[in-house]
């Protein structure tokens, strides 16, 4: 009987340990930081119709900066009346090459995607200040 005690602690443990390690505290502090300001966090491709108009008019946005946030990566990138950023999940798709329509065609790969619209007041910029 202790033995299965002592197992089932085990593993009540690793799942704990699981749990937290997946657990993305620098992606929920700049998710509040987002939603408390002038800017949308963005849950899917609807929100990003400015990012489409820019892709079909082969003006994507050009990334203006990047940024070490804790152990993830993410560029803001400057379009046409927005800003937007994205940061980069541990396991998510890299933040080079065209990452704009990445970031349009698979919203939900990207740990965060952030958008802000005219007139810009550089939310985005300010918040992922914070955790550089």
């Amino acid at each position: 009987m202790a033995l299965v005690a002592l197992l089932l602690a085990a593993v009540i443990g690793a799942l704990v340990v699981a749990i937290v390690r997946t657990h993305d505290d620098v992606r929920d502090r700049l998710a509040t930081c987002i939603e408390n300001s002038d800017a949308t966090v963005v849950a899917g491709p609807d929100v990003l119709g400015v990012l489409r108009a820019d892709l079909a008019n082969r003006t994507s946005p050009r990334i203006s900066r990047r940024y070490r946030l804790g152990d993830n990566d993410a560029v803001l990138l400057t379009g046409t009346g927005y800003r937007l950023l994205a940061m980069r999940g541990r396991n998510g798709p890299g933040l080079d090459g065209n990452v704009a329509l990445r970031i349009f065609e698979q919203t939900s790969d990207f740990s965060l995607v952030a958008v802000e619209r005219d007139p810009l007041r550089g939310v985005l910029a300010a918040c992922a200040s914070l955790e550089d």
